[in-house]
C-alpha cells in the first residue's frame, strides 16, 4: 500500500521544488539578465565567497563599489585564510582611491601569508605607486626567492627604474619580462617609448609587438601615429590615424592630429578646420582642439572665427597664456 502513495509524494516535493524556483527567478526578475543568477545561486548556496566575487566583479564593472564592498567582504569572511580574498578588497580600496586602506588590508594579507608571492608583488605595486622603491625592490627580491620566473617583477623593477631616469637597466628588465611572457603588452609599450623618446625606429619594432597581443589597442596604434608625425612621416601617420577611426570614430586626439598634421604640414587650413571640429563635435571641453582652430582660422584670414575660438580656450581655462597672447595680437585684449 505505501508504493501507491510514492508517486504523489513525489510529484508533491517535485511542485514544490518547482514553485520555490519559480518564486526565486520572480523575485530577481527585475534585475539584469547576468545578475540575476548569481543572486539565486547565493540563495541556494550563501556561504560560498566564489560566487560573492563574481557578483563583487559585476558591481565593480558597473561602478557601484558600495554593493561590491558588502560581496567582498562577505567573500573574505566565508574564505578568511585565502591571500586573494584579501587582495580583492585592497583591489577594490585602490580603485576608489583609498590607499591607505588598501595598504592596510594587503599588510594584513602579508601577516597572514608570508610567503604568498601575490601578496608579495602587491605589496611590492603599492610601494611603486608611492615611490618607494628601495621597498619595492625588497618585496620583489623575496618573491624572486620563491620563483625566479616572474615577468612581473621585471616589470615593475623596469617601470621603477625609468622613472628614475635609467633608462639602460630599465630596457634590460622589461626584456626579461617579455622573454619570460612574450604577451607581456604592458612592457613591449614601456620598450616602445623609451625608444620612441631617442626617435630610435625600434620603438616601432615594440609597439608592433603590442599589437600582435592586442590588435585592436588605440594606445599602441596611436603611439605608432604619434611616432611618424614626430618622424615627419606625414603618409604613414595619416594612415594609422584612419586606422583608430576605424577601431573608434569618436577618437577626438586622432582627429586633432589629422588637423595639426592638415595645418603644420600640408599648410590644408581648411582641412584642419574640418578636423578640428570634429574632435570639438566629440569633445567640446578640448581646449588644444579649439586653440588650433582658432590658429587656422586666423591663417585663413577668418579673425572673427580665430577670435570666437581662442575665447572659447579661455571659457575652459581662464588663465591659458596661448589663447590671451592670441587675443593680445588680434586686438581684443590688452
Amino acid at each position: 500500500m505505501k508504493i501507491k502513495f510514492l508517486a504523489p509524494l513525489f510529484l508533491v516535493v517535485f511542485m514544490i521544488a518547482s514553485c520555490k524556483q519559480t518564486n526565486n527567478a520572480e523575485k530577481y526578475a527585475h534585475l539584469p539578465a547576468d545578475l540575476a543568477p548569481l543572486f539565486m545561486q547565493i540563495d541556494n548556496d550563501p556561504t560560498n565567497p566564489d560566487l560573492y566575487q563574481q557578483r563583487a566583479d559585476y558591481y565593480i564593472k558597473q561602478r557601484n563599489f558600495d554593493s561590491a564592498y558588502y560581496d567582498v567582504s562577505a567573500a573574505l569572511r566565508f574564505d578568511s585564510l585565502n591571500p586573494e580574498r584579501y587582495i580583492a578588497l585592497a583591489d577594490l580600496f585602490f580603485m576608489q582611491g583609498l590607499f591607505e586602506n588598501s595598504e592596510e588590508v594587503l599588510e594584513k594579507a602579508y601577516s597572514k601569508s608570508p610567503k604568498n608571492i601575490n601578496v608579495m608583488m602587491k605589496i611590492a605595486e603599492m610601494q611603486l605607486y608611492y615611490k618607494r622603491y628601495s621597498e619595492m625592490n625588497d618585496f620583489i627580491s623575496q618573491s624572486l626567492l620563491i620563483d625566479s620566473r616572474n615577468p612581473q617583477a621585471y616589470y615593475m623593477m623596469g617601470y621603477a627604474l625609468k622613472e628614475q631616469g635609467d633608462t639602460l637597466n630599465a630596457i634590460r628588465n622589461f626584456n626579461k619580462a617579455v622573454d619570460q611572457n612574450p604577451s607581456y603588452y604592458e612592457a613591449y609599450i614601456q620598450l616602445g617609448l623609451i625608444y620612441h623618446s631617442r626617435k630610435n625606429p625600434l620603438a616601432l619594432d615594440y609597439y608592433n609587438n603590442a599589437l600582435n597581443v592586442k590588435p585592436q589597442s588605440i594606445e599602441a596604434h596611436y603611439n605608432i601615429a604619434m611616432f611618424y608625425q614626430e618622424t615627419k612621416n606625414v603618409i604613414k601617420a595619416k594612415e594609422r590615424y584612419h586606422i583608430i577611426l576605424q577601431i573608434d570614430p569618436e577618437n577626438a586626439w586622432s582627429h586633432h592630429n589629422l588637423g595639426w598634421i592638415a595645418m603644420n604640414l600640408e599648410n590644408d587650413n581648411e582641412k584642419a578646420v574640418e578636423h578640428f571640429t570634429k574632435a570639438l563635435n566629440i569633445e567640446p571641453y578640448f581646449f588644444e582642439a579649439a586653440y588650433n582652430r582658432g590658429a587656422a582660422y586666423e591663417k585663413l584670414g577668418e579673425k572673427q572665427l580665430a577670435i570666437d575660438n581662442y575665447n572659447h580656450v579661455l571659457k575652459i581655462e581662464p588663465a591659458n597664456e596661448m589663447a590671451l597672447q592670441r587675443l593680445f595680437v588680434l586686438g581684443v585684449r590688452k
